[in-house]
């Protein structure tokens, strides 16, 4: 005798605990839709689309759990837990080897920018690897506009280190540094 059981139907997929991210912004991300078959399988990509979300917002301790709750007639409603944990601030940004130009006309070229209590409604305190590789490309073309043809720009891996004011979750943590560096 072969049983065989059908996998449930998507009722509903909601979210629980963002407050950074708003639900319409999840839900482009989310493949599994309303009126869908729900498996395990197909909800391990979503739960890593939705922490892709969060990581490019500077949420890196961000955490998506799924939850069914089933419902009579094969369905069942999706919900992602989402713990967001703190955003990952830069705190300092330091230029090593650049002789030519200031730090300080550096950082007016890079998009990145330190964290400070006055860009409370900016993101470009936030840690995103993107952005660095952008920041990084800008600071190729002001050397070679200012007639710099053999430079290159390095960046070795962000120094981090736990957040003061966390929790004592070891999953908060701090960006300390994070840095384009310059190498001529």
């Amino acid at each position: 005798m072969v049983k065989v059981e059908e996998n449930p139907l998507i009722n509903i997929v909601s979210f629980e605990g963002n407050s950074e991210i708003d639900d319409d912004t999840l839900a482009k991300e989310v493949e599994l839709k309303e009126r869908t078959i729900y498996t395990r399988a197909a909800c391990r990509p979503t739960c890593r689309r939705i922490l892709a979300v969060y990581r490019r917002s500077g949420f890196f301790g961000a955490r998506v759990e799924p939850k069914i709750i089933r419902l009579p007639q094969n369905r069942v409603n999706l919900v992602f837990e989402i713990d967001e944990g703190a955003s990952t601030s830069i705190a300092s940004i330091n230029f090593i080897g650049n002789e030519a130009f200031s730090d300080w006309t550096l950082r007016n070229v890079i998009t990145t920018g330190e964290s400070a209590w006055w860009k409370f409604f900016s993101s470009s305190d936030n840690y995103d690897p993107d952005r660095l590789n952008y920041d990084k490309e800008l600071l190729r073309r002001y050397y070679l506009k200012n007639g710099f043809a053999d430079f290159r720009v390095s960046r070795p891996p962000p120094n981090w280190r736990p957040m003061e004011k966390a929790s004592s979750s070891p999953s908060r943590w701090r960006k300390a540094r994070s840095t384009p560096w310059a190498r001529l």
